[in-house]
């Protein structure tokens, strides 16, 4: 892992209310990541819509730090809400919202605008440290090597900071999921995911990595389309 990765990420996965949804998509582009991004530590806002069954839109941002996170400036922000912020959060349903640490990580930096995100949400068994070494070792090397795909990484929930309590947080339910890991991709193609040499990826190199790889538990595997990107003024 580079020491200029980005090590921060905030990830909220949530579907809106149907009928909201248009003032749902002016409000967050014209006015809600606008007010997020310019903080300090943080360097690219994306909004992403659910494919194949995944919740209604993912919305992630990326920070230097996952501390980032967790500055003055973010959560005196999520403690004063508007009325026009009020009125979007109560549309939000089956909302998760997690803040991520960068553990591994493989394929090009920011910029990459990939068209595509998949996310993998996963628990480390009883052998996390393991697979934490065979993801950065082995598994994000050989996926990045398929055509086709930009990024991969490794992510380890930030308890401490995913817990805190805001008044946003209050509005809308949103609390951290309950894997401990997620694993994000992003793709050029949607059925990238569906091929074979995507599957052998997953494939260990031996048979005791096999047994640790069977204990990720996957509970949630999501595909997303891109549809909304933003920098801060001067950081792209």
């Amino acid at each position: 892992m580079e020491a200029n990765e980005l090590k921060g990420l905030l990830a909220i996965w949530t579907d809106i209310d149907e009928e909201f949804i248009p003032q749902f998509r002016e409000w967050h582009s014209r006015e809600h990541m606008p007010l997020r991004i310019p903080t300090p530590g943080w360097y690219v806002g994306h909004r992403y819509y659910g494919l194949k069954g995944a919740p209604g839109f993912l919305i992630s941002y990326e920070t230097s730090e996952a501390s980032d996170l967790a500055g003055k400036a973010y959560h005196d922000s999520l403690n004063l809400p508007d009325a026009r912020t009020r009125e979007a959060l109560s549309h939000y349903r089956n909302s998760v919202r997690t803040i991520y640490r960068l553990r591994e990580a493989a394929g090009e930096t920011l910029p990459t605008e990939s068209r595509y995100y998949l996310t993998v949400r996963f628990d480390g068994g009883e052998s996390p440290d393991a697979l934490i070494s065979w993801f950065g070792q082995t598994h994000l090397r050989r996926v990045c090597r398929i055509p086709g795909v930009r990024r991969a990484r490794l992510y380890e929930t930030d308890q401490g900071i995913s817990h805190i309590m805001t008044e946003e947080r209050k509005l809308y339910g949103a609390g951290p999921g309950k894997e401990r890991f997620l694993a994000a991709y992003e793709l050029e193609s949607p059925d990238i995911p569906d091929s074979p040499v995507w599957k052998d990826s997953f494939t260990a190199v031996t048979s005791s990595m096999t047994d640790k790889i069977k204990e990720m538990r996957i509970t949630h595997q999501d595909l997303f389309a891109l549809e909304f990107t933003i920098y801060p003024p001067g950081k792209k």
